[in-house]
């Protein structure tokens, strides 16, 4: 008979081949060609030189199946949070005409940027809120989110911040300010 209560083995067993075949998948996508508006905040500038540059990453040093659960996570709370700001009344677009992302392009395509969505009218918010307005979604762990509660967005997480400011800008959404939500993973 099996023991279903002996899992752990199991659970890391089936947890290695979820992770090798996100990998493997990852692997199979084509690289990016242009350094994205999300990375533009990042602090160390010798690591954005190398993305430039599509310097080979160091062996090893890939990204995790850990890691690319947690992004894969985040693109399923932003379908959830698209779904419950239009049950709240808010009239968002996540895709242009063609079903492509709303992004723009700059720096002959070496700099390229797609947002989550744009909100093109809804509920009063107040604080000189108006429409049209980007709209940014991030899923966060505990600590960050308490962080960003209590620092605010440019002094928890600048380069959410910079990604911001760099949306508004080149789509020229600026005019009101930004709606950033952001899901507690934890909670």
């Amino acid at each position: 008979m099996m023991d279903f209560n002996a899992s752990k083995s199991l659970s890391a067993r089936l947890t290695a081949l979820i992770d090798a075949g996100m990998q493997q998948a990852r692997a199979a996508q084509p690289r990016r060609t242009y350094l994205g508006a999300s990375r533009l905040g990042v602090a160390c500038e010798r690591a954005l030189q190398y993305e430039v540059a599509d310097a080979p990453v160091d062996p090893g040093r890939e990204a995790d199946g850990r890691l690319l659960r947690v992004f894969d996570r985040g693109h399923v709370i932003e379908d959830c949070m698209v779904g419950w700001l239009r049950a709240a009344g808010f009239d968002l677009r996540t895709r242009n005409d063609a079903g492509e992302q709303f992004g723009f392009s700059a720096l002959d395509g070496r700099l390229q940027g797609h947002v989550d969505g744009v909100l093109v009218a809804g509920p009063d918010l107040g604080f000189g809120s108006g429409y049209p307005a980007l709209w940014e979604n991030k899923c966060l762990g505990a600590k960050s989110w308490r962080e960003l509660e209590k620092h605010r967005l440019a002094s928890a997480r600048p380069v959410y911040a910079a990604q911001v400011a760099l949306y508004q800008a080149y789509l020229e959404l600026h005019a009101h300010p930004a709606l950033f939500t952001a899901v507690n993973a934890d909670t």
